[in-house]
């Protein structure tokens, strides 16, 4: 999943799931895992 998708599906589900903190720990996973891939 490139970071765009993966920011974007994790913003669509928070409107369902509203525990904020769940949903920055996801985003931060995806941006550490784009710069995993990326570096």
């Amino acid at each position: 999943m490139n970071l765009v998708k993966c920011s974007k599906y994790y913003a669509q589900k928070t409107i369902i799931d509203e525990n904020i903190l769940r949903r920055y720990k996801q985003i931060i996973l995806c941006l550490w895992d784009f710069i995993n891939y990326h570096y």
